[in-house]
């Protein structure tokens, strides 16, 4: 505990990169970066700006990483609010980093840990981590940052476990809630930023089989897509959901006290259904842009309609596939019932919708994807 929170927060041990937890490990994944939803100046926000460490490329066989170097992956997603509700459409949205050609080396990657805080700096990009304070300052292609988070009065959601759990299981993963103050500065416009809301992620993961397109069930090479995110933290429940359409996991906070949806582990139940679809006239994809979910616990029911108002994507090169992380700005509605039965109402709530597509994931043959390879690489 330290610092303007009496919640627990992340270390400075947490914030560093984590390569020595896989014990020299081939394939190597570490992240660090930031959402925003915010309203400004008649707009709808939603902002993705993360450090991605990839340990990869040819001389790795066992990496499932196509690239080697470090992504400053920016996307911003900014619509009128008065879209609301109105379903998608073809809004314009800025995105860079995610190419191969513009990852940068690792040791342009520059981090300095200091008494009270820890510097990660690349290109034009800094973020000053001081548990439970965050900066992020600069510029990356459209954007510039001015920017101070700082978390809210719950504690981190490990969702992937610890880091320390990391050494065993291949993968941890450390999320903080946050507020946000400052400007954001998007092709030359200036969006003044008050009580946004946001999400401080520090991920890192070897050989996890949560992760790898490699090992992921068959099932998972549909356009179903390998996985979703949901956040939303304007109001009372704050809403983090995660995981496989089929395995999905929810952490709502309700008045301070964090409640835990996992069905794999027989703690209540969660129903995640897309009911409505979009054909975005600039990917070709048919992409989900509406749905149902429910969680179930003795400890409360959460009940959400979501539908989508805005969307971008950036792209995942990768050895054994190909992916597009689809995030979409949304609206939800519905309503948390406590045990008692005691309603709060949940009203035109901005959240993000994130879903990955796999969209080529296997070799193919005329009897189906050959994972004779991925078995191979993994055994080695």
């Amino acid at each position: 505990m330290r610092g303007e929170t009496s919640m627990p927060t992340m270390t400075l041990d947490d914030e560093m990169p984590q390569r020595a937890r896989f014990h020299g490990r081939q394939d190597y994944y570490d992240d660090i970066g930031f959402t925003l939803i915010a309203e400004s100046e008649g707009c709808d926000i939603l902002m993705g700006e993360f450090f991605y460490i990839f340990q990869g490329g040819p001389s790795r066989p066992r990496s499932q990483w196509l690239g080697d170097g470090v992504a400053n992956n920016s996307l911003q997603i900014i619509v009128p609010s008065e879209r609301r509700n109105g379903g998608l459409y073809d809004n314009d949205f800025s995105r860079t980093g995610m190419s191969i050609p513009q990852y940068y080396a690792h040791d342009e990657l520059k981090i300095t840990r200091e008494t009270d805080r820890v510097i990660w700096s690349l290109g034009d990009v800094r973020y000053v981590c001081r548990p439970p304070v965050w900066e992020l300052k600069g510029r990356h292609g459209e954007a510039e940052y001015d920017l101070t988070f700082r978390q809210l009065p719950h504690p981190v959601v490990w969702s992937y476990g610890t880091f320390e759990s990391a050494e065993k299981t291949g993968i941890g993963a450390g999320y903080c809630y946050l507020s946000c103050e400052g400007t954001l500065r998007v092709a030359g416009k200036t969006y003044p930023i008050r009580n946004g809301r946001g999400v401080h992620e520090r991920l890192a993961h070897s050989e996890s089989s949560v992760l790898d397109m490699a090992v992921v069930p068959r099932k998972h090479d549909t356009g179903e897509g390998g996985g979703f995110c949901i956040q939303g933290l304007g109001s009372d429940p704050l809403i983090w959901m995660m995981g496989r359409p089929d395995d999905p996991m929810a952490f709502l906070s309700v008045q301070g006290r964090q409640i835990d949806y996992l069905p794999a582990l027989g703690k209540g139940s969660v129903r995640y259904t897309t009911t409505e679809r979009w054909f975005d006239p600039r990917s070709g994809l048919y992409m989900p842009s509406r749905w149902h979910v429910r969680c179930d616990s003795p400890e409360g029911t959460l009940d959400l309609e979501i539908r989508g108002h805005g969307r971008g994507y950036y792209p995942w090169e990768m050895k054994r596939g190909y992916q597009i992380m689809l995030w979409i700005l949304a609206t939800a509605n519905g309503e948390f019932q406590y045990p008692d039965g005691h309603v709060t109402l949940i009203r035109d709530e901005l959240v993000l919708h994130e879903d990955v597509k796999n969209i080529v994931v296997h070799t193919e043959t005329m009897n189906g994807p050959d994972r004779s390879e991925e078995r191979r690489v993994r055994k080695e």
